[in-house]
């Protein structure tokens, strides 16, 4: 992956999404590549990749993203169409692989995939796309500043196993800011009726 293959996937997803949601996805970007140069330096533009494309399918308004998957040939459980908002990362992933085959692999998928929601152990690649995606600048909710402000002590740590220790605090407190209902043993996936409100709102 090259800077010049970044340039070219921005290009295309400039081309695709509205000023406001492009806005969000860029200052996604810049928040990824500064957790990216801390904890996986040497992965830094695939997390790029992914920080362009996880909402990759948010030009669909929440109420036609069940038709939008339905004419992509996606199947949906009767949970996801509860729950329209979250619907975007599973058709984001599907366009992702569809259009952008030339610069995703499968760790990039599975993490546009999860990027609304939490599954038990996630990879770390998984946990920075997830983070970026709420902590980024834009965001203006409360928690998404507080937890902005809890990344920033990142820095004040040396060694790699503190910053992914501190990370991982992180991470889980970003988890009970965003659904209020999480505590700190995650024993199932975070999707269903209960977080309907919050996704209308904040996703």
């Amino acid at each position: 992956m090259t800077i010049y293959d970044i340039s070219a996937v921005r290009q295309e997803v400039c081309a695709r999404l509205p000023a406001k949601r492009l806005s969000h996805v860029l200052a996604v970007e810049k928040q990824i590549v500064w957790l990216g140069e801390q904890l996986m330096p040497a992965r830094l533009m695939e997390l790029r990749v992914a920080a362009l494309l996880h909402d990759i399918a948010k030009y669909v308004p929440d109420e036609e993203q069940i038709a939008l998957c339905q004419s992509l040939g996606i199947a949906l459980t009767e949970e996801e169409k509860s729950v329209p908002p979250i619907i975007h990362a599973k058709s984001g992933a599907f366009i992702a692989k569809r259009d952008f085959s030339l610069y995703v692999n499968d760790e990039i998928l599975s993490a546009i995939l999860r990027h609304t929601t939490a599954v038990v152990k996630m990879p770390l690649f998984e946990r920075l796309l997830m983070l970026a995606d709420f902590t980024e600048e834009t965001r203006k909710w409360q928690r998404c500043q507080e937890a902005r402000a809890e990344l920033l002590h990142l820095t004040d740590y040396t060694t790699q196993a503190e910053k992914i220790a501190y990370v991982n605090h992180v991470f889980y407190e970003m988890l009970r800011k965003k659904y209020d209902f999480i505590t700190t043993s995650i024993h199932t996936t975070v999707t269903g009726k209960d977080i309907l409100a919050y996704y209308k709102r904040y996703a």
